[in-house]
């Protein structure tokens, strides 16, 4: 069962309201409306309802099935803790639930141990209008991500896609490009686009705008991805995880050397007395 809608909690009803027979998922080749997800939804809470755990893992891998499990793990007053893997060893309370979390998510142990993060709806809904004013994204018609919806930059597609009326698309090949409806937008990393930079044969597309994040990207890199998509804006972000967005820059003409670019609107970095890089914004809630 749906229960009622909190301040702080994912507002899939307003939503439906909003852009009810709009497409706002393409999986497997098929299109579904906000209301065929809705209802999609409304089966899957049947398995979440009056759930002892309250946290609940998810690690399905099937998009379709990752996405209507995870709004219905929300939309039943649950959260769901996602991750390209989640184990036993995080030891998760009730008391973690205080600042009614949105969902918890993983990091995925590149840069250190792997430990879970937290966010509220607040504070990825004031990212998301952030990212909304910022780069236009009212003038786009679908958002794709090539990375895993258990990453944070696919899951926070995936969102920022369904929060604005866009058709999200999943893909994990470059010529899917040539899917996308009307002028579309994709969050990638270095990595994903860089491998196909071999690949001369990248149909035309519709695609508009790369938001990279997930690595730096050398001045060479943004010359391979600029001869494959020379139609395309290119900005370079950092964020999105534990840390939300902290800054972002538009390489599409080259970047600054040794440059994260501009700061978010209200992010605040200082360093702190042990040379700790310390960051305060809106969206770290």
């Amino acid at each position: 069962m749906i229960k009622t809608e909190s301040k702080n909690q994912f507002p899939l009803k307003d939503l439906l309201t909003k852009f009810g027979s709009q497409p706002v998922i393409s999986s497997a080749g098929k299109d579904y409306t906000y209301w065929q997800l809705f209802k999609l939804v409304q089966k899957a809470t049947k398995r979440f309802d009056n759930n002892s755990e309250k946290i609940i893992k998810l690690t399905e891998n099937d998009p379709l099935k990752f996405i209507t499990d995870f709004l219905a793990i929300v939309q039943t007053g649950n959260y769901p803790l996602i991750g390209s893997f989640v184990t036993d060893q995080f030891d998760l309370k009730i008391k973690d639930l205080a600042t009614e979390p949105f969902f918890f998510g993983l990091t995925s142990g590149t840069t250190g141990q792997p430990k879970v993060y937290r966010r509220n709806w607040l504070s990825w809904k004031k990212g998301f209008d952030c990212c909304r004013k910022l780069f236009n994204l009212d003038a786009v018609q679908s958002i794709a991500t090539s990375s895993p919806l258990t990453t944070s930059l696919g899951l926070h597609t995936l969102m920022l896609a369904i929060y604005l009326g866009k058709k999200f698309y999943l893909i994990d090949n470059i010529h899917q490009l040539n899917s996308l409806s009307g002028d579309a937008c994709l969050f990638s990393v270095p990595t994903f686009l860089l491998q196909s930079s071999n690949n001369h044969n990248i149909p035309p597309n519709n695609l508009r705008t790369i938001f990279l994040g997930g690595g730096t990207l050398t001045s060479q890199g943004i010359k391979k991805i600029k001869q494959q998509f020379p139609q395309v804006k290119l900005f370079e972000f950092y964020g999105s995880s534990e840390t939300s967005f902290i800054s972002w820059q538009d390489i599409t003409n080259g970047k600054f050397k040794s440059s994260a670019g501009q700061l978010f609107p209200n992010t605040q970095v200082s360093i702190g007395l042990q040379q700790e890089i310390i960051v305060t914004s809106p969206y770290l809630i």
